[in-house]
């Protein structure tokens, strides 16, 4: 498909350049199929995707948890996930995604249950605070 009729479907200019990348990735097997990529180690996923238009750290990440059910995924790059961590030990600021990678290192091999957590953490304490700034 051109990149025109790409975006009469409502895709961006940008998203539509990455489906484009994605499709010439996958038609030449640079892009590993469903099967074979469940089998690839966390580091072949992130070194095959990274290079594609349009995905980034987060987006492998995502779909190594979610799609790939790996358990030991931290998303250091999720506002959740980050925020999450600065509301249960209780920090001043955001860690960065390079101080939670290590913070994390603890959490082996579980991290990706922990992200979980992170997120609810984060989800939670949003509505509280929302809850709190209505009653005043």
């Amino acid at each position: 498909m051109t990149e025109e009729h790409l975006r009469t479907a409502g895709l961006s200019r940008s998203k539509a350049l990455a489906m484009k990348d994605i499709c010439t990735r996958v038609n030449a097997g640079t892009i590993p199929s469903a099967a074979l990529i469940n089998q690839m180690p966390d580091i072949e996923i992130y070194e095959r995707l990274m290079d594609v238009r349009g995905v980034g750290s987060w987006t492998v990440d995502i779909l190594m948890m979610f799609t790939l059910c790996r358990p030991d995924i931290m998303p250091v790059t999720d506002y959740g996930v980050r925020k999450g961590f600065q509301v249960l030990y209780r920090k001043r600021a955001l860690p960065s995604p390079k101080q939670l990678l290590k913070l994390t290192e603890k959490w082996r091999p579980h991290r990706s249950v922990a992200a979980l957590y992170l997120w609810r953490i984060a989800d939670t304490a949003k509505k509280i605070k929302k809850k709190k700034s209505l009653s005043k």
